[in-house]
C-alpha cells in the first residue's frame, strides 16, 4: 500500500522515488525523478505549471502511474471520453486543493478538439489559464475559473510526430517514455485499498524559503523553453528532496533535454523495425539450422508496421509488401516457414 512508502523520517521526494521504482520500470530509470518532482509539486506556489505527457503502448504503466497520481493528490482519472464541460467542471471542484488533473487514454482525436487543446494550451500560466462555467444559479450567471493546475496526459498518440500541428502544446510538455517489457512482473496498484495522503503537508510553513529557492535558480544553457519547463521542476525537486544535489538536477534536466530533442527526427521504418525488435526483448536463439529472432512472425510485424502507419506514428502514406521485404533485407533477414509459420530469419 502507498502509506507504506512514507514517514517523517523520509522527505517526500525520496518517498516518492520509492514508490516509482516499486510500480514502475522506466525505459530510462533516471526519469522516475521528473515523475517525483511533478507528483510533488504544490502548484499554488507556481507561476507556470507545465503538463505531463506519459507516452506508450497499451500496458507499459502509463494508467498505473495515472492510479498513483490519482491516489496521492486525492483527483479524479478521466478518459478521452470526457467532454470539455466535464474537464470543466472536475477543475473548478477542485480549484482550492493541490489536485491533478488526470486525462488517461487521450488519442490524436482528443487532441485535435480545438476546445481542448485552446484550454491545455493556454492553461500552463497562471496569468492566463482563465475559462468561464455556466452557472444553474441565475444569481451567479458565468462563473470565471482559473484552469491553472498540474496536468497528467496518459496516452498512445506520439506528439512528436506531428510538430507542425502541435507545436504550440508540444513546447508546454514534459514527455516521459513508457515501455510494456519493462513492466511485465511489476505489483499492480490495489484497486481496493482505501487511504488517504495529504502530500500538502510537506509544504506547510515552507511557502517563503521555497519561492526564495525558486527566485535564486538561474539558467546554466538551457534554450528559453526548456528552461522555463525546467526551473520549477528542478526547484520542487531541490527543495523537496528528489535531487541530493544542485548538480545532480542539473544533470539529470540536461540528460532529459538532449534525450527530448532527439525523439524530433522523424522516424524510418529501419528504425522502427528495430524498436519493435528493442522493446519486446526479442533475442535471437539457435535452431537447428538458423538463427532466429524469436516470436518475430510475419503477421506480428506487419501487424506492428501498419499501426504505426495508420495512427501517424510512422510518416508514410502507404507500404507495399515489396518495400517492406526489401527493408527487411535490408537489415538481414529473409522470409521462410518455420514449423509452418512465416517468420523472418537471419539470412
Amino acid at each position: 500500500m502507498l502509506p507504506d512508502f512514507f514517514s517523517s523520517e523520509l522527505p517526500l521526494g525520496q518517498s516518492l522515488l520509492l514508490v516509482l521504482d516499486h510500480y514502475l520500470a522506466l525505459p530510462n530509470p533516471q526519469d522516475s525523478k521528473l515523475l517525483a518532482c511533478y507528483l510533488a509539486q504544490d502548484y499554488r506556489l507556481l507561476n507556470k505549471c507545465f503538463i505531463l505527457y506519459c507516452l506508450g503502448e497499451s500496458r507499459s504503466g502509463k494508467s498505473t502511474f495515472c492510479k498513483i497520481a490519482s491516489r496521492l493528490t486525492n483527483s479524479t482519472i478521466l478518459g478521452a471520453n470526457s467532454s470539455v464541460s466535464a474537464i470543466r467542471r472536475t477543475i473548478n471542484a477542485l480549484k482550492f486543493r493541490n489536485y491533478s488533473l488526470i486525462l488517461d487514454d487521450w488519442n490524436k482525436s482528443t487532441f485535435s478538439n480545438n476546445q481542448l487543446y485552446q484550454l491545455l494550451k493556454n492553461s500552463v500560466d497562471k496569468a492566463t489559464a482563465k475559462e468561464f462555467l455556466s452557472s444553474s444559479d441565475t444569481d451567479k450567471g458565468v462563473i470565471e475559473f482559473s484552469t491553472f493546475s498540474p496536468k497528467i496526459i496518459s496516452t498512445t498518440f506520439n506528439i512528436t510526430r506531428e510538430v507542425d500541428n502541435f507545436i504550440e502544446l508540444i513546447n508546454r510538455l514534459y514527455i516521459i517514455d513508457f515501455k510494456r517489457s519493462s513492466n511485465s512482473d511489476l505489483p499492480q496498484i490495489d484497486d481496493e485499498d482505501d487511504y488517504d495522503i495529504d502530500l500538502s503537508i510537506y509544504w506547510e510553513d515552507k511557502e517563503e524559503d521555497f519561492k526564495e529557492l525558486l527566485r535564486s535558480l538561474r539558467n546554466k544553457g538551457l534554450n528559453i523553453s526548456q528552461w522555463e519547463r525546467t526551473k520549477p521542476l528542478l526547484a520542487v525537486g531541490l527543495f523537496q528532496k528528489v535531487f541530493t544535489s544542485a548538480s545532480e538536477g542539473w544533470d539529470y534536466f540536461k540528460d532529459y533535454w538532449d534525450r527530448v530533442n532527439k525523439k524530433f527526427d522523424s522516424p524510418t521504418l529501419k528504425s522502427v523495425i528495430l524498436e519493435f525488435i528493442e522493446a519486446h526483448n526479442l533475442n535471437a536463439v539457435e535452431t537447428n539450422r538458423d538463427w532466429l529472432v524469436d516470436k518475430i512472425t510475419s503477421d506480428t510485424l506487419n501487424a506492428y508496421v501498419k499501426s504505426l502507419i495508420k495512427y501517424g506514428y510512422l510518416p508514410l502514406d502507404r507500404l507495399t509488401n515489396s518495400e517492406f521485404c526489401n527493408c527487411m533485407s535490408e537489415l538481414g533477414y529473409k522470409q521462410e516457414l518455420v514449423d509452418k509459420i512465416p517468420r523472418w530469419v537471419l539470412k
